[in-house]
This record gives structure tokens, C-alpha cells and sequence, in this order.
């Protein structure tokens, strides 16, 4: 098998599994998780924003 083959392989596994799960509950729990982003992230915010593209966004 070559290794595109393989990676072929893989991907069409992990969106089978993507497939079955409930994406958006899985996010909301996530993002619930690891909170919102607060005033104590302005100051990595600003510097983020300077760094993203809008290519990025």
C-alpha cells in the first residue's frame, strides 16, 4: 500500500466516524470546557489578531 493510499484509507475512516458523532453537541461541550475568553486574554487576543490574515480567518 502506498502512503497515499494509506492516508486515503485513513481520512475516509475518520469522516465515516465524523458521520455517526453530533458534531455540534461535541463543540458546544468543548468550548463549555475550556470557557470563553475573558478580560484577562485581551492582551493574547490583540496579539493574535496581529498575526491572523484575513486568509487565515
Amino acid at each position: 500500500m502506498t502512503r497515499s493510499a494509506c492516508y486515503r484509507r485513513a481520512a475516509g475512516r475518520y469522516a465515516d466516524g465524523l458521520g455517526s458523532q453530533d458534531l455540534t453537541s461535541r463543540t458546544d461541550d468543548a468550548i463549555a470546557g475550556a470557557g470563553r475568553p475573558g478580560a484577562g486574554t485581551e492582551d493574547f487576543r490583540r496579539a493574535a489578531a496581529d498575526v491572523v490574515t484575513e486568509a487565515d480567518r
